[in-house]
């Protein structure tokens, strides 16, 4: 029998992907004053968010990755908060990463309108044990 020579690579995951579900607090609370009149909205409660993430292993210990949290919300509201960064293994606990979040939502009803929309750049260590 014919033995082959070739060299064995070891073969990198194409993507990871997960799914799953976020539930995050609402706090959100606005007040108006002007001279002695006063107006308050306040609206506490819970919030379901679809999570979905996925990771490209690069090789030589560089990864991409990116995640969001998300909600749709009927009128214009909802949330988005979404990151995407490259991600370096230092060790096999610890990683360093940089990239991009942006975060855009908030409330529209008839009576109120509250909107944010920003971004940023991220830079951070993560440790897992």
């Amino acid at each position: 029998p014919e033995t082959s020579t070739l060299p064995h690579h070891h073969a990198l995951p194409i993507w990871a992907l997960r799914v799953g579900g976020t539930l995050a607090i609402r706090d959100a609370q606005i007040r108006l004053r002007q001279g002695d009149r006063t107006e308050d909205f306040s609206n506490i409660g819970p919030v379901p968010l679809l999570y979905v993430a996925a990771r490209r292993e690069l090789g030589s210990g560089w990864a991409l990755e990116g995640a969001f949290d998300a909600f749709p919300a009927p009128g214009g509201g909802g949330l988005f908060d979404g990151t995407a960064r490259i991600a370096y293994r230092l060790t096999p606990s610890i990683t360093a990463f940089a990239g991009l979040r942006h975060l855009e939502g908030g409330a529209v009803g008839s009576e109120f309108y509250n909107y944010v929309r920003a971004s940023s750049a991220t830079l951070g260590i993560r440790a897992s044990f």
